[in-house]
């Protein structure tokens, strides 16, 4: 590890003790409560993309699942916590490959997408991200009903990318992936 990845982890433990410290002052019943159970769940993640820790990335799951569980369906909040969840998730499949971390993903990449309004900008990051993770699952099973939708949401996604926008080149290469 070199003197910037000490720096990046000696802030990111820092982080993580001040996000724990905060979850511990906050009462059950506060509306802020997956918020912060969210915002740490995000620094262990981080922290295990940094070391490899794969207590980071099981923590970050457990926590990640109670803010969903804590935010309402209707929240505007909901889609980004599933997304959350997901990517997490999707971290542990490339870790141990389990097939049913690789669907349930799948299932809260759906989820995410399903309670994005339609008019949000993060659809396009929405269907790009489920059509990957349907890729990889063809990719594994070999059942074109994955690979089929996974073209249709990588073409949706480019369809809804502004021309300027600086996600574009990322959702053409995903089309060509596909």
């Amino acid at each position: 590890m070199d003197s910037l990845d000490e720096s990046q982890l000696a802030d990111l433990n820092r982080t993580v003790d001040l996000e724990e410290a905060a979850l511990a002052l906050t009462p059950p019943d506060s509306p802020d409560l997956p918020e912060r159970l969210g915002n740490l769940a995000n620094t262990l993640s981080d922290r295990f993309a940094l070391r490899g820790d794969p207590a980071d990335l099981n923590r970050a799951i457990v926590l990640q699942e109670e803010a969903v569980a804590l935010t309402p369906a209707g929240s505007p909040d909901r889609p980004m916590r599933l997304g959350n969840l997901a990517i997490t998730i999707w971290r542990r499949y490339g870790l141990q490959g389990d097939p049913t971390d690789l669907d349930r993903t799948v299932d809260l990449e759906e989820e995410a997408l399903a309670r994005t309004p339609t008019d949000s900008p993060e659809v396009p990051n929405r269907l790009g991200s489920l059509a990957i993770r349907l890729s990889t699952r063809y990719a594994l099973r070999g059942d074109p009903a994955d690979l089929d939708r996974a073209v249709d949401l990588q073409e949706a996604a480019l369809a809804r990318t502004p021309p300027d926008s600086p996600d574009l080149p990322t959702y053409q290469i995903g089309r060509a992936l596909v």
